[in-house]
């Protein structure tokens, strides 16, 4: 059991009743307070896991995009090399054939 658990008031049965007359009153406001200070807690640590979640997607998007993006480029300007070597490729048949006389 953790220290910050409502249980003074589990054991509450088991005093004396001048300890039940005296110590109740303090038991209960230490265990609505711990209540408290674990809601907060808990409420604390959904806000804390939505923030690491919505940042994680958000980091994964920008990944994504940015190898979309990558890949894009490279189909692109492996498309302009492909057209530049055949460029290439038809200006060295044109010179070839003018050098040679048949």
């Amino acid at each position: 059991m953790h220290g910050n658990e409502p249980l003074s008031l589990l054991y509450y049965h088991q005093w004396s009743k001048e300890d039940k007359n005296t110590n109740f009153p303090l038991c209960h406001k230490q265990d609505k307070s711990s209540i408290v200070a674990q809601h907060a807690r808990s409420l604390f640590i959904k806000k804390c896991l939505r923030d690491e979640l919505v940042f994680f997607h958000n980091t994964l998007r920008h990944v994504s995009r940015l190898q979309h993006d990558w890949a894009h480029e490279r189909v692109k300007y492996a498309e302009l090399q492909a057209h530049n070597w055949r460029a290439w490729a038809e200006l060295l048949d044109g010179m070839a054939s003018s050098f040679v006389e048949e």
